[in-house]
C-alpha cells in the first residue's frame, strides 16, 4: 500500500500501539530510501492525475513538480485544503445554502430530494470543519425551510411526536 507516503506523522513514534498490523506497517515504514523512491513517485503520479485539471493545481510549487514528490505534494494540499481560511470558507458556504434553501412544493428542477441532499451536504460539512449541529436543531431548520402547505399535516405531526420533540 501507498498510504504510508501520506500519514502524518514523518517520524514514527516508537511507544505507539497500533490497532492492525497494516497500520504498524504504514507507520513505521521507512520514508527513505529506493522503495520510498519508487512509492512517492507513484503517489506523485496519481495526485497529479488527479488535481492536474483542476483549482487545487494551483497549490503545487514548480519545485514540488520537478522533483515528483508525492509526500510533498499532499502536504501541500493539506495545508490550503485543512487550513484555517480555507475550513472558514466552507463553513461561511454551509451557512449561506442553509439560509438560502426552501422547500415551497415539487418542481421539476427542484424535488424534495434535492432540497434535503442540500440540507445534508451543508450539515456534514459543518460537521467535517468541527461545527456539529444538534439533530434537533437539524429537525427545526428542516421543518422551518418548507412552506408548502400540502406538508402543513405532516410537519405538524412532526412538532408534536415526543420522539421528534424539537
Amino acid at each position: 500500500p501507498l498510504n504510508y507516503i501520506i500519514r502524518d506523522t514523518e517520524i514514527p513514534n516508537p511507544g505507539a500501539v497500533y490497532v492492525t498490523e497494516n497500520e504498524t506497517l504504514v507507520q513505521n515504514a521507512s520514508l527513505v530510501g529506493p522503495n520510498f523512491d519508487k512509492d512517492n513517485s507513484r503517489v506523485y503520479g496519481i495526485l497529479k492525475q488527479l488535481i492536474l485539471e483542476g483549482p487545487a493545481w494551483s497549490f503545487i510549487i514548480p519545485q514540488i513538480d520537478r522533483a515528483a514528490h508525492g509526500r510533498l505534494t499532499w502536504l501541500a494540499l493539506r495545508a490550503h485544503y485543512e487550513g484555517e481560511s480555507f475550513m472558514t470558507k466552507q463553513k461561511e458556504e454551509a451557512y449561506a445554502a442553509l439560509d438560502a434553501v426552501h422547500y415551497k412544493g415539487e418542481k421539476a428542477t427542484f424535488t424534495f430530494e434535492h432540497f434535503t441532499n442540500i440540507m445534508t451536504k451543508a450539515y456534514n460539512d459543518l460537521q467535517r470543519f468541527g461545527e456539529p449541529v444538534l439533530e434537533t436543531k437539524k429537525v427545526r431548520d428542516l421543518l422551518s425551510k418548507i412552506t408548502d402547505p400540502k406538508l402543513d399535516a405532516a410537519k405538524q405531526t412532526i412538532w408534536i411526536t415526543v420522539g421528534y420533540k424539537v
